[in-house]
């Protein structure tokens, strides 16, 4: 399964991240649909204070860190 074609417009200030992230996830399993809710962030879940409102307001239930 391609996730990003070579040929797909990238829409990132690093112009590289999208096949990067391709090519390590590539042989994952992915669902059909997002999970309704969750947000994942690679920082601290107390980081997000401020932004918690608009999350909330977006419909996130559940928050992560990795």
């Amino acid at each position: 399964m391609t996730i990003v074609p070579d040929s797909a417009p990238l829409l990132f200030f690093d112009s590289g991240i999208a096949r990067r992230i391709c090519h390590l996830t590539k042989d994952q399993n992915w669902p059909e649909k997002p999970a309704d809710g969750v947000f994942v962030t690679t920082g601290e879940v107390s980081a997000l204070g401020s932004l918690l409102p608009a999350l909330f307001s977006l419909g996130v239930t559940q928050i992560t860190s990795l």
